[in-house]
This record gives C-alpha cells, structure tokens and sequence, in this order.
C-alpha cells in the first residue's frame, strides 16, 4: 500500500527496494510520477511537516531498480533542488524548454484523437496563436479545453467547436468568464466584496522572479484559518463550486494559475499588492531561515527593517498571524511584556524590546494617549496611570516631614507612574487649545513663551519626553491639569484622599522635590535605591548599563518604586517644580542614562546648575496630582 511505502521513506528510504520485492508481482514494474516537484521546497514543509518532506525525498536519495521516477519541477526552483538532490539531478535530469507552436498544437489535437473529439477547423491553431506568447500557456490551454469540454458533453455529436469556443469567452475569456460569474454571485455589498477578495488572494498567491519580472504563482493555505472569517467562507465556497479553487486534506490552492493574469479583477490587485505582498513573504521566508539557524537574536530583523513590514501590513490590511513570523520579528508584545520581567534579560534586549513594541503599538497603559470629551468636542489627552503615594501619617495624626534643604511637610498625592512620552507631550502640541495658548505660560519670560520644542533624543512615541525646557514642561501640566479639570482619583488605602478631584486647590503639576524623594524611597521605608535592598545594575538604566541613551519608558519593571513608579533610578534626569536655595535653577532627581549609580541614590541632589530656559538631552519629566503648592 502508499502508506507502506510512506512509512518506509519515513524509516530512511534504505529498504525500499526490499518492500517492493515482496510486494509486486515477478516482472511487474513501477512507474511513479510526481508533477510540480518544487512545492517540495515550497510547500511542502509548511502543509505536511518535515518528515513528510523528508519521506518524500527519500525516493530520490534511495532509488529502486523496481521503479521508475518521473519528476517534472519548473527551472527556476532547480538550483534549490541541486543542493538536495545534485547526483541524482545531473545523472537522470533533461530540460524542458516552452513547447513549439507545432507542439502546442500537438498537445491539443492528439488528446481528442484519443477521446474521439473532433475539432472544428483551425480551432486548434487559433487557440495556439493566441497562447504561444504567453508565460502561462499550458495552464491557460488546459483551463479553455476543460471549460469547452463541458459545452461539449450538453450534447451528443463528440464534437468541439467555435462555438464552444465563443461560449467560454476564447482563451483568455475563459477564465476570467467562469471568475467573474462566481464574483457576481457573492451577494455581499461591493466594499465587502473587494475586502474579501484581498483578504483570501493575500495568502493564496506568492511572487517569485522570472527574468527581471515579478511572476504571482499558487500558494497554499490552511482551510480552517482561510475560511474562519463568514464572508472569507463564502467567496472561497464560490470559487472551490467554479473549480477555480481546488482543496484537499485541509489545504486550499488555486486550481490554475493563469487565474492571476486572466482573471482582471484579481490581476489589478495583484499588480497594486504585488511589492507589498512580496515584503511579506520574504520575511517569512527569512524566519524559515532563522528557525533554521537556531533562531539567534543576531538574525532577528531590526527595527528599521520591521518597519517596511509594518507598512506592507498596513497597506493590506493584513494581520500577521504565521506563528514563526510572530516569533521572528517579536510580534507578540504579550511574550516581550513578560520577557522585561525576567531581571536576567538584558539591557540591551530590553532597548530592543522597548522599541520593538513601539512600533508595534505598545499596549500598556500609561504610555500614550486616549480620545475624551470635552466641551462636546472629542480631543486627544495623555492617558496617565497613577500611582498613589501615601503620607504615612505618625500615631497622633501628624503629617511626616522630609528634610529636603529644610524640613517639608508630605501630604497624600498621586504620581504617575511613567515619565511623560514624547507621544503624550505631542497631543500637548497638537491641541488647539494647547501649545500655543497663553494661557499655559503665565510666569514665563516674554522670550519663552510657545518657543520652540526641539526633537527628543528618544525618537520612539514611548520614549520619554526630553531635550524640553523647564518652562515647556510646566505649560505641559498646567494644560494636562485644565484638560482634566473634575476627574476624580480615589484609594481605598487613605480614605482622606477619596475622591481627590482635579480643580483649585488639587493640580496636576510638576513634583516638588520632596514629594520625589518621597515616593523613590518608599515614604518610611527611605530606600537607597527605588527597590528593596542594595544596588542591582539590572534593575535600572545608568552608565553601568552601557547603553548610552535612554530606553522605551517602563523597560525595568523589577527596578519600580514602592508606590509602582518606573524609571524613577536612572534613564533620565527629571525636572522638579521648585528651585534650588531659592535661586533661578531647577532641581533635576533621578539620574541618567549617563550618570554613575551614585546620582540614581533616591536622596541624591543634583547640585549643578540646571537653567530652566535650557534644553537638556537628558532631562525629562513626569507629573503629579497633589494639592496646590503653598
């Protein structure tokens, strides 16, 4: 039986000879042929597994004196089979150019012989003179053969004739004809129609390079996975009853590929799609190679290349859903999120990471932005997590002080627990009542007022906001503080603070100093570092970290703060509301990307000068939600 045979070749191939002594009779003789031997690289793998394909090529690496293999596979996958099959290939192999005219018609008029058909004069060579210049010329006369066959067999006179011919739109009509019949009867609205028909062809054609020319060629694909979508289901169940689709054992491909340059509608597409599909594909056809390889993070393509795949995505309005293309270009923000919370991945990996779910569309919350309304007009305002900050207050009530200079009183606030991103500074700039309202930059130098915001160092939309001025931060809050004048912020665990609503007297605004150190050190607790216990490189972004530039904020979940606060240690140096022994300068906490360990100390003061009108490529800010300053 086959699945003798199969099991051998999945065994290694050795003793296929042996199986096919016992089991022919004496004298008899096998004759296997194998068409279209080149979706043994191409698809083979994919639909059947590796063993398959191995058991397969086994006829070929363990030939037996009881068989005779014929293989037929188009020349241009022939080098992809030197490299597996090279003695057996130069030893037995015998090119095939484009068949003659003369062949052609040969091809035609002794297959009818043989089923008694006759055909009407010169049929024949009409149909040879309008395929001949054409790459697809088989396929295209077989399709227009079947499709006159069937106009044939509605009567009894054996006879195939212009008729027919006519009947099925002539050669190039013929497929296009029986296409747009099944097309016409998908009862959908036309917009639906258009998005199905790009959303089944996307994953059953492939692009391969012929003499300088792109060339769409079958792929196929998984049944389930193709027909999962209702209106998928209906234009491929259309297309399978037009035989236009063929499927076995759970895979479906195009039955012909003349389709794709007969079928117009289809064609059009396919020319606009075509560089975008091909971005695709190589990119899947890069990860076969990465798994190959041992899926080193070396190969994985970076982010500028990913780039050009998120484009071709977009473009087509397609989902990446391959699991090794996932896999290969780290798709899955799920496995990255869990991946920064292993306190062994490295710095490195983590800039990477960072990135890479930037430009997949970073899910957290707290990095970007959300649509509120306002006034009845929806606008974009920075979506803040926050991060609620005890008091601690001590057995008679009293609030704590921290000496920060001189002794400061710590009420209850709410701090954000992420740097304010460049996205979320640029709803700031993009709002008509934002950036260049006056209103945000009271107290601010004539000279400053709405001046000019230079580009961040951090050039991801979640990288932290930075190269801003002290003055461009404080007209940030108090727009972010008017934009969400009456939201209310509650906690179970200070019931004094429920609800603490954004007005007069509760302001979204730069942290004072102390209320910073306060919430790195953990109240109390006056921790060296945001965490518990002594100094971990791996939990922060310094100079021991070698980076040399800021990361996608939140990239040290292990490194937070008691409160929940990220990046509080490192990173970047982040403005604070009040100056330094009443002088123009701000104070700046936290430490850098650049700084030693010691500036990332939750006490450290940073006692260089730090003029409010100058930009900083290490300085950011984030913000908080606390009681008026008094």
């Amino acid at each position: 039986s086959l699945e003798s045979v199969i099991g051998v070749l999945r065994a290694g191939g050795e003793s296929l000879d042996g199986l096919f002594r016992n089991v022919l009779p004496k004298g008899d003789h096998v004759l296997l042929f194998i068409d279209q031997f080149e979706e043994l690289f191409t698809l083979g793998e994919k639909t059947q597994g590796k063993d398959a394909v191995e058991a397969y090529a086994g006829l070929l690496r363990y030939p037996s004196s009881l068989i005779t293999l014929l293989v037929t596979m188009r020349a241009d996958f022939y080098e992809a089979a030197l490299a597996q099959f090279e003695q057996v290939l130069r030893r037995g192999g015998f090119s095939l150019g484009k068949p003659s005219p003369f062949a052609l018609r040969e091809m035609i008029e002794r297959p009818a012989e043989r089923a008694k058909l006759r055909l009407d004069d010169d049929l024949a060579e009409v149909v040879v003179a309008q395929v001949n210049d054409q790459p697809g010329a088989l396929p295209l006369v077989a399709y227009l053969l079947a499709q006159m066959y069937e106009q044939t067999k509605k009567r009894t006179d054996r006879r195939m004739t212009w008729a027919d011919y006519d009947a099925v739109g002539g050669v190039r009509g013929a497929i296009s004809t029986c296409a747009d019949a099944a097309y016409a009867a998908l009862v959908l609205p036309e917009d639906r129609k258009a998005a199905v028909l790009k959303r089944v062809f996307r994953e059953l054609v492939d692009l391969t390079e012929e003499q300088g020319m792109l060339v769409p060629t079958r792929r196929r694909a998984d049944r389930d996975a193709l027909v999962s979508e209702p209106d998928s289901a209906l234009l491929v169940d259309k297309l399978i009853t037009a035989r236009l689709l063929t499927t076995d054992q759970g895979v479906i491909e195009v039955a012909h590929e003349a389709l794709f340059t007969s079928w117009k509608t289809l064609a059009e597409w396919i020319v606009t799609a075509q560089d975008d599909l091909r971005m695709i594909r190589q990119f899947e056809r890069d990860a076969r190679d990465w798994d190959r390889r041992g899926r080193s993070l070396e190969l994985q393509p970076s982010n500028d290349q990913l780039r050009v795949l998120l484009i071709a995505v977009q473009h087509l309005h397609e989902e990446i859903t391959n699991p090794l293309v996932i896999d290969f270009t780290d798709w899955d923000s799920g496995r990255m999120l869990r991946e920064i919370e292993d306190i062994s991945t490295s710095h490195r990996r983590r800039l990477f990471i960072g990135e890479r779910l930037d430009l997949r569309g970073d899910p957290r919350k707290g990095v970007g932005n959300d649509e509120v309304t306002v006034d009845g007009r929806t606008i974009v305002l920075p979506d803040i997590e926050w991060c609620y900050v005890e008091a601690q207050r001590d057995t008679q009530g009293r609030l704590p002080r921290l000496k920060v200079g001189r002794n400061h009183e710590i009420q209850p606030f709410w701090i954000a627990k992420h740097p304010i991103t460049n996205k979320q500074f640029q709803a700031f700039v993009d709002d008509q009542e934002g950036y260049t309202n006056a209103d945000w930059w009271t107290g601010t130098p004539t000279n400053l007022v709405s001046h000019r915001k230079y580009n961040s160092q951090g050039r991801f939309a979640t990288s932290p906001c930075d190269s801003l001025t002290w003055y461009q931060a404080e007209a940030f809050t108090k727009w972010l503080s008017a934009r969400r004048r009456g939201m209310s912020l509650s906690s179970s665990v200070d019931t004094c603070l429920a609800p603490m609503t954004i007005g007069d007297e509760v302001q979204i605004r730069l942290p004072q100093e102390w209320e910073w150190q306060w919430a790195a050190q953990g109240g109390l607790e006056q921790r060296e570092y945001p965490w518990i216990g002594t100094w971990d490189s791996q939990l922060t972004n310094t100079l021991e970290a070698e980076l040399g530039k800021s990361t996608v904020v939140g990239m040290y979940p292990n490194g937070a703060a008691a409160c929940g606060a990220l990046d509080m240690a490192g990173n970047l140096w982040e403005w604070c509301l009040n100056s330094q022994n009443s002088g123009r300068a701000r104070s700046v906490r936290g430490g850098a990307f650049g700084s030693l360990r010691d500036y990332a100390r939750c006490a450290f003061r940073f006692r260089a000068h730090r003029d409010p009108n100058a930009f900083y490529y290490n300085v950011g800010f984030r913000v908080v939600c606390a009681f008026a300053p008094t």
